[in-house]
């Protein structure tokens, strides 16, 4: 079902700085830098979700290794285009067709002498006409990190354990600041969609933070962290086998089509058929379980738009909880649209 093209190497290191608690600001320095080092291979993958339709992803991730490197470190990939093969190219016409989820000025650019596509980047795109494995991915050239200094080994977060590192999107509703609790004190709740309970960090009791939900069976509650955003979050509608690398991928897969009738611009808004179902999870009661007053519409809490397109922040809280990936979300602040920046958090979890 799908093609992997290893393509680049990169080295990942980050500097340490004091923490207290991580603020909504970016901003802000008072937040400690994930300590992280050693090789991630980045790779592109081709996904055929069904007969004739092809979707490109591309990521890198680092593995640990004996510097104690973070194993699920997940660093953005740029995709520059999608190269058909001669025999593909020699043949096309008009029997064979390629088109987008969106207009295509907001993914890319056909070069009819190079058959391929310029893709601009940052959300999924969806190719119609041609069957799986009829492509090859070529990657831009990535920007270079510095390995560690003084050739000093980095050590591991703290945290972790089974599952690995779970990454839901958090929502700080009254921009205040976020509020997690350690593993120890968090909450017994599925998160990694196995059927059993995890202890993993949490929202502190009476915070205003609030988890990006989606009630996917429609039985009123948010079940396990399959309904979250993250990356035990399914790519596709009633699939499991295909999760999303992280929250904002998964938000990504919501403007495809089999999400309903999208604008396609990589913010998830009123104008995408998929907003009215997305809610904020604010367990107000510190028990991780969904109850009807702690589940509301984006709309109802005034969050008028979410982008898809994220950078890594690489910041860590007292917790050992990970702000590893932010985006910008707009929300309404006593009538007036503002913008602030909601993370995708990598969760301390204790080993079962």
């Amino acid at each position: 079902m799908k093609s992997r093209i290893a393509a680049a190497a990169v080295f990942v290191c980050l500097i340490v700085i004091g923490s207290p608690r991580m603020r909504a600001d970016e901003g802000w320095d008072d937040l400690e830098q994930i300590p992280s080092c050693g090789t991630a291979t980045i790779d592109h993958e081709l996904w055929q979700y069904s007969i004739g339709q092809l979707y490109v992803f591309g990521y890198a991730q680092t593995r640990r290794n004996l510097d104690g490197c973070l194993s699920r470190l997940q660093v953005e990939a740029w995709v520059q285009g999608i190269v058909m093969p001669t025999a593909i190219a020699s043949n096309w016409g008009s029997g064979v067709s390629v088109s987008f989820g969106a207009p295509v000025p907001s993914y890319g650019t056909w070069n009819s002498v190079s058959k391929h596509w310029l893709i601009n980047g940052g959300v999924s795109w969806q190719f119609i006409g041609w069957g799986h494995g009829q492509a090859s991915v070529v990657p831009r050239t990535t920007s270079t990190v510095s390995p560690c200094d003084n050739n000093e080994p980095c050590a591991a977060p703290s945290g972790g354990g089974t599952p690995d590192s779970p990454s839901p999107i958090l929502v700080d509703v009254n921009g205040d600041g976020y509020d997690l609790t350690s593993a120890a004190d968090g909450v017994l709740f599925d998160i990694d969609a196995d059927g059993a309970p995890d202890r993993v960090a949490w929202t502190a009791a009476g915070s205003d933070d609030a988890w990006l939900a989606m009630d996917r069976n429609g039985n009123g509650t948010i079940d396990d962290g399959s309904e979250l955003f993250g990356n035990f979050t399914p790519a596709y509608p009633n699939q499991h086998e295909r999760l999303s690398k992280n929250g904002f991928d998964a938000l990504k897969f919501l403007e495809g089509p089999d999400y309903g009738p999208s604008y396609g611009d990589a913010v998830i808004d009123a104008r995408d058929s998929i907003y009215r179902r997305l809610l904020l999870w604010t367990d107000r009661n510190h028990n991780g379980i969904s109850e009807p007053d702690e589940l509301v519409p984006l709309s109802a809490a005034g969050v008028l738009s979410i982008s898809t397109d994220y950078k890594v922040s690489r910041r860590r809280d007292r917790n050992g909880n990970l702000f590893l990936q932010r985006a910008k979300s707009v929300v309404n602040a006593r009538g007036v649209p503002v913008s602030r920046y909601v993370y995708d958090v990598w969760l301390s979890a204790i080993a079962r």
